[in-house]
């Protein structure tokens, strides 16, 4: 019988050796944070993706690089060279994009040099227009270096050996100090009205507007009351005395969920009278008859609704212990329902 001996730690074992090495498994992991899928890094280092989900599964390690290699950001200019080698748009695209004076798209609307150089010409001829005659020759040569200097900025292909001649344009602080004083003053003719806001008053000969003044504020009722409030602060006496004080016009107020019936002012003063009656007499409401059926006794006495009302300490008359407030309750409701009955008895 065969015994088979133990290997010594640190000997060599014997195998086939291994598809997916320490080498493809870095180039694979550098593939998948660049961008590309799991099944393309594989075909890249040429092994399969069922040989790499093994190899996650049984390497720990491995399978820790790969989920770091998918949470990484994709290099995008990288994603773009690698795709430049197949696709003819992403050769355009990075063509567009590193050398946009060859190769960017221009607009209709951009000029040429030649048409850009005739531009300043016209610049320059309008400049020597205001100039005197004698700083013609200074004028011209100061605004021809700004010109070039501008044209440089504009087009840097346009130099020797096509280089960028001037990355931005020069400091111009007289220009800007002008501008800035125009949209400080603007002049009359670039000032738009503003809608919201009240046209300011046109000032005459005889006087000069000297400054905007608020108007008087108005006293509240507390203040026109106070003795001790400013003087400033009291009304404004009138040339044609105070205006006349309309009296109230009572009006029928409708009483909800029933017909207009009688007025507020009405039923105040019938149960007004009733309410200061003497202690110990019984506060009914004389009996009413119909034109057509029985007399209704509408009112209860008033000593068996009195404890259901109660009324606040120190506002108790002498009918039975109810207050001036209670009796009123009381008194409307009675005509309310005087006024009910009465309208069932007409329709009967």
């Amino acid at each position: 019988m065969r015994t088979s001996t133990p290997a010594r730690s640190g000997s060599r074992q014997a195998g086939r050796p291994r598809t997916l090495d320490r080498n493809k498994k870095t180039l694979l992991c550098d593939a998948v944070s660049r961008g590309a899928t799991m099944a393309e890094a594989a075909a890249t280092v040429g092994v399969s993706l069922r040989t790499v989900q093994r190899e996650a599964r049984l390497d720990p390690h491995f399978d820790q690089q790969l989920r770091i290699a998918h949470t990484d950001k994709p290099d995008p200019l990288a994603i773009m060279q690698s795709a430049a080698r197949t696709h003819w748009r992403a050769a355009a695209w990075l063509l567009e994009r590193t050398k946009p004076e060859d190769y960017g798209r221009r607009p209709a609307s951009s000029c040429s040099p030649y048409q850009f150089e005739e531009a300043l010409k016209v610049v320059i001829d309008a400049a020597l227009r205001l100039a005197p005659p004698e700083n013609h020759a200074r004028v011209y040569a100061e605004l021809t270096a700004a010109s070039e200097t501008a044209f440089k900025a504009i087009f840097p292909n346009y130099g020797p050996y096509g280089r960028h001649l001037v990355k931005r344009l020069p400091h111009t602080p007289l220009a800007d100090a002008q501008r800035l004083e125009v949209l400080r003053n603007p002049p009359p003719h670039l000032v738009v009205p503003d809608p919201f806001e009240p046209a300011p008053p046109v000032a005459s000969a005889k006087f000069k507007i000297q400054g905007w003044v608020d108007p008087p504020r108005r006293a509240t009722h507390h203040e026109e009351h106070d003795p001790f409030a400013a003087p400033y602060l009291h009304p404004r006496a009138m040339p044609e005395g105070p205006p006349a004080v309309q009296e109230a016009v009572p009006t029928r107020e409708e009483i909800p969920g029933q017909r207009p019936g009688l007025q507020i002012s009405e039923l105040a003063a019938s149960i007004g009278p009733a309410a200061a009656t003497d202690q110990g007499s019984e506060q009914r409401l004389p009996e009413i008859t119909p034109p057509s059926g029985p007399s209704i006794d509408l009112c209860p006495p008033v000593e068996s609704v009195s404890p259901q009302l109660p009324a606040p300490e120190g506002q108790r008359n002498g009918a039975g212990g109810a207050s001036p407030m209670a009796l009123t309750l009381i008194y409307f409701r009675n005509a309310l329902v005087l006024e009910r009955d009465l309208r069932h008895a007409a329709d009967f």
